[in-house]
């Protein structure tokens, strides 16, 4: 059997997020301590479900830079209207860019509630490197996803509960998220 390399009339993040999504179930039930793979699929989920467009933090110190050129560059003489040609195209850039990231759809999918599953799983594991950077990108994805905090309730409540079964890194997972 070939692999399937086309992404052809396909979603890509789509289908990159159901190969991440198998490879995860995978190496949960038979590599749960490879942690180095577990921290990549994190990120993969990051840029996945929060990077659509560009990069926030790339964006915001392009914005800082371009505010400390253009009262540098300010023509004192002429007023507050008249400034360089060049600083005027970067700053409509900009506004392009800051458009793009805003853009990012809310509206919370059967496939992102998958991932976001996935997420909560690894913000619950063993491993400590995991867990915290699995809660950041939780921490960002109810940020940017409405109503999604609602179906965070039900998981951390069960893994509250004082029972044997679960473990102190569940439980600490949770309690994170709670706070």
């Amino acid at each position: 059997m070939e692999p399937d390399i086309s992404m052809g009339e396909h979603n890509s993040r789509a289908r990159i997020a159901e190969l991440i999504h198998r490879l995860l179930d995978h190496l949960l039930c038979h590599h749960e301590d490879d942690t180095k793979a577990l921290l990549i699929i994190v990120k993969i989920y990051d840029l996945l479900m929060l990077h659509v467009g560009g990069q926030r933090d790339e964006f915001d110190s392009r914005w800082r830079s371009a505010s400390a050129v253009k009262r540098a560059m300010e023509d004192k003489l002429a007023g507050k209207k008249k400034h360089v040609r060049p600083l005027l195209i970067e700053r409509v850039q900009l506004q392009h860019e800051m458009r793009i990231l805003d853009r990012i759809s809310t509206q919370l999918t059967t496939l992102h509630k998958v991932l976001l599953d996935d997420l909560f799983k690894l913000a619950t594991t063993v491993y400590t490197e995991v867990r915290i950077k699995a809660q950041r990108v939780l921490s960002s994805c109810i940020d940017v996803f409405d109503y999604f905090a609602r179906t965070l309730v039900p998981p951390t409540l069960s893994r509250l509960q004082n029972s044997p079964d679960i473990s102190h890194e569940e439980f600490k997972g949770c309690t994170v998220r709670v706070c």
